[in-house]
């Protein structure tokens, strides 16, 4: 190929005897092929197969034949290509769509609940609950609380976030399809479908499935500008799209943060400082209200996480392979899962590092590697540090795996990276990607699985919906319910009594309390209620002391007047004493 030195560009002719860019100035250490050069780069008709030197595009040429200048209209083999690839990825959808309908009307957990209270509150107590330290996840409990005017059933309020779920089938197929390769976009959508972990947060009343989604076309976003860094809407899309990421969960900034780390000088060069400054800039003042409600906060969010632990890591990981519940039904499926995955993901990377130091490598597919990479790397990298290193300032933890199902898009994209260089580099066969793509979906069934069973076992654990109508169906006006249990407030307990409340079941609704039951409260409630349901967990026995305490704090006011098991809790009246005077007024 005649390159000359001081030019910009390298041309070479197709085989239609037309020449296209295959080297510009945007990455010093990529080349640019494929049909992205039909869009953005200049194309000639020239009268011999050599290439040519860049610099001759500074003369403004025309060819002879306008026919031989147009873009080639797509073939017959083209179109029933394209037509088979949009019925694969639908069908595709349609199988992620079933699987994250089934169990979707289970109740409500006890996160799920507070969702859906923070829904059904006045828009001055909605505002104030935001700003008094809820702040995270902003955007999705707007859009919830409009959302619940549809339906306030579990079912109708999942719905929300198994729309973003299964939308995001898609997307991360044309991600990969656009920026990477065909065959890894698909892999990418086939395994994030079959993926148990996102099944679980697509029907999962919480904004994960937003988040995602939202990430997905802020990274689409992100890499269509730098395709053509000069496009102003595309760059305002992209400002606008991650903003909106952050107002569904505040950790989206550390994915944002892994796509500007995937760039070089020369890319951010050849986006310009004026433009950096604007994207800084409006993305600031769209996030500074977030920004302010985080420094703000008269609360934390994460005090309930615990220190990461070896387990705890490798569960996570485990659970971004696919394997959520891993120990159920069959303890060896985390494993297996994540042994193939992390196969996966290094072969990418290696393929990756060897394609840039062989200078192989297509300018946008490695960028778009390296963004997906990072994407995968650095945000897990960074909550793994500050959990480890608990700033003073705040000394928590961010160590949790629904945290880490923000990186699935690009979990799976990477796997599927990984698939296509080990087809092409370790069997060379063509049947290979297909076949090691379908055995892990076969593996990640088995994990999908284990997620049903725990989720029924969860289910008979969880009875307090059941617990809410026993309650509700024997209360009198001067009731009160304890819940014995670790909650801020019993949240699922005001969930289903605003959901009978709506439903016209019930008029009235006891107030309820949670916490640890104490002595003090007891008298205090002695003062104003004639009874007290106390709710506790069976799953958490009390020790004796507590018990003993409990007991004698009753026996000054109140008596025994019967228990009740339930799956996972156990109910128990305390019915008021009466003195003799009001002992007699009432036989009377």
């Amino acid at each position: 190929m005649c390159v000359r030195k001081d030019c910009p560009l390298t041309l070479a002719v197709t085989k239609d005897r037309r020449w296209v860019v295959v080297q510009d100035d945007l990455f010093s250490d990529t080349t640019v092929y494929g049909d992205r050069c039909h869009r953005e780069m200049s194309m000639c008709d020239v009268q011999s197969s050599k290439a040519y030197s860049g610099s001759c595009l500074s003369k403004k040429r025309r060819p002879k034949d306008p026919k031989a200048s147009a873009v080639p209209e797509p073939s017959q083999n083209q179109l029933l290509q394209g037509r088979s690839q949009f019925l694969v990825i639908a069908l595709v959808t349609l199988i992620a769509l079933a699987l994250r309908l089934h169990r979707l009307g289970e109740q409500l957990s006890y996160d799920e609940s507070v969702s859906a209270v923070f829904a059904s509150l006045s828009l001055r107590e909605f505002v104030a609950t935001l700003w008094g330290g809820e702040g995270n996840m902003a955007l999705f409990y707007v859009l919830v609380r409009a959302w619940s005017h549809v339906g306030y059933g579990e079912a109708v309020l999942r719905c929300f976030s198994l729309f973003f779920g299964v939308a995001t089938i898609p997307a991360v197929y044309e991600l990969g399809r656009r920026f990477v390769d065909k065959k890894v976009g698909l892999a990418g959508a086939a395994l994030l479908a079959a993926n148990g972990f996102h099944i679980r947060y697509s029907q999962f009343l919480r904004s994960y499935a937003l988040a995602v989604f939202l990430l997905v076309v802020s990274t689409y976003l992100f890499l269509a500008a730098l395709e053509s860094a000069r496009q102003k809407k595309t760059w305002a899309a992209y400002v606008l799209v991650s903003a909106l990421a952050v107002y569904a969960h505040v950790l989206a900034l550390l994915v944002l943060i892994a796509q500007w780390l995937s760039l070089g000088p020369a890319a951010l060069k050849r986006i310009g400082l004026g433009r950096l400054l604007w994207i800084v800039v409006t993305g600031g003042l769209l996030m500074s209200p977030m920004a302010a409600e985080m420094l703000l906060e008269r609360k934390s969010q994460i005090d309930w996480i615990p220190s990461p632990t070896l387990g705890s890591f490798v569960k996570a990981i485990a659970d971004l392979a696919g394997s959520y519940r891993w120990s159920l039904p069959h303890p060896a499926v985390g494993l297996v899962l994540l042994v193939p995955f992390a196969v996966f993901w290094a072969l990418a990377a290696l393929g990756m590092v060897y394609s840039a130091s062989a200078e192989l490598e297509v300018p946008m597919r490695s960028v778009a590697l390296r963004v997906l990479t990072l994407w995968l790397v650095f945000p897990i990298g960074a909550m793994l540090l500050f959990s480890l290193i608990r700033p003073l300032s705040h000394p928590q933890s961010l160590w949790n795996a629904q945290y880490v199902s923000l990186c699935l898009p690009a979990a799976m994209l990477v796997a599927g990276e990984g698939i296509s260089v080990f087809s092409k580099t370790v069997c060379r066969l063509h049947w290979v990607f297909p076949v090691v793509l379908a055995s892990m979906l076969a593996l990640s069934a088995v994990g999908v699985e284990g997620d049903y069973v725990g989720r029924s076992i969860d289910s008979r654990n969880f009875g307090l919906r059941t617990i809410t109508s026993y309650i509700l169906a024997r209360q009198r006006p001067a009731d009160a319910i304890f819940f014995d249990i670790l909650w801020e407030q019993p949240y699922p307990y005001l969930y289903y009594t605003h959901l009978d409340q709506r439903q016209g079941i019930i008029t009235t609704v006891p107030p309820a309390f949670s916490g640890h039951l104490t002595p003090e409260w007891i008298n205090s409630a002695a003062e104003k209620y004639e009874r007290i349901w106390v709710v506790w967990e069976t799953a958490k026995p009390r020790s004796p002391e507590q018990v003993a305490l409990i007991r004698s704090g009753f026996e000054r006011s109140f008596q025994l007047a019967g228990e009740q098991e339930f799956p996972g809790h156990g109910i128990a009246l305390f019915v008021k004493r009466l003195h003799k005077d009001e002992d007699r007024s009432r036989r009377q």
